[in-house]
């Protein structure tokens, strides 16, 4: 009965170490990574190997975390290993701290892991975990990886991942991507995850065609020939600001404060007063593609 309790206290410790380690990640991701020292940078890959080769997973975890802070291709290189460890939340760890580390090298260190780990499919949650952390650097390389195979896994959070993450990609493609999946697949395959579609639809477009598939798929046959990409987001109605924004670690808040104009739509689907006309936005407004050349 003690070892068991034993356990089942080291095993939250660990749990409640990598859901602070996340949070902080998040408020630190808009700062500029300082250079670190080659003595830091030193100190923190053998802190990380050590961590590794033990057999604690909280000691594993706290390693990771602390040592995301140290922004090298070295301490990179150190917390990757973390994503083969067999306990699943090292591998989360080493997830959101690549994620949350701003260097080209963690996005690639993450796909190719992915590439590699046959796996990894079938671990909905770790999957989905690495598809957010590539879609965090918001980088076009990634699309391919992103959609491979998108249906024969649609779990939820999976296909949330995927979509959410096209919609971080401020490039043409990302939309061209987005409008081939829903004209390829039929509508009882979309329509579980219209919401995730219009979401990034709109973080890229700065238009909302609601949940309807034909809707979006028509607006882009008018427009794609004049559609250029805006290099600012747009921004959102506030419940939608705040779940893209909560989703990639850029906000903390809650959207209760708004008033009842302005939430979109009811739990039925149907537009409330104050939302944004599906027309887009007006005439000279972000995303207007009536602006577009």
């Amino acid at each position: 009965m003690d070892s068991m309790k034993l356990r089942n206290g080291l095993q939250l410790r660990t749990w409640i170490a990598l859901f602070v380690f996340v949070i902080v990640m998040q408020l630190g991701w808009a700062q500029d990574a300082k250079p670190a020292s080659p003595e830091a940078v030193k100190a923190a890959v053998t802190e990380i190997e050590k961590a590794l080769a033990g057999k604690d997973p909280a000691v594993k975890v706290e390693a990771l975390k602390k040592n995301s802070a140290i922004v090298d291709t070295k301490t990179i290189d150190a917390i990757a290993k973390g994503l083969r460890e067999k306990e699943q939340e090292v591998k989360l760890a080493a997830i959101e701290a690549l994620r949350f580390m701003p260097h080209p090298e963690s996005r690639k260190s993450l796909e190719h892991w992915m590439r590699s780990e046959r796996s990894l499919k079938d671990q909905y949650e770790v999957y989905a975990a690495a598809l957010r952390a590539v879609g965090q650097f918001g980088a076009k390389e990634s699309i391919e990886l992103l959609v491979e195979d998108l249906w024969t896994a649609p779990d939820n959070s999976v296909m949330k991942a995927r979509l959410l993450s096209l919609g971080r990609i401020r490039d043409r493609a990302a939309v061209e991507k987005l409008m081939d999946l829903l004209k390829s697949a039929g509508q009882n395959k979309v329509e579980p995850f219209m919401d995730d579609f219009r979401l990034s639809l709109m973080a890229l477009t700065g238009v909302d065609q609601g949940k309807s598939r034909d809707l979006w798929t028509r607006w882009w046959q008018d427009n794609k020939d004049k559609f250029t990409m805006a290099k600012v987001e747009p921004e959102l109605p506030k419940v939608d600001s705040y779940r893209w924004k909560s989703y990639w670690g850029e906000q903390m808040g809650s959207p209760r404060g708004e008033k009842r104009g302005e939430r979109g739509t009811d739990r039925a689907g149907r537009e409330r007063p104050g939302t944004p006309s599906k027309e887009g936005p007006k005439e000279g407004e972000a995303g207007d593609p009536r602006k577009q050349p």
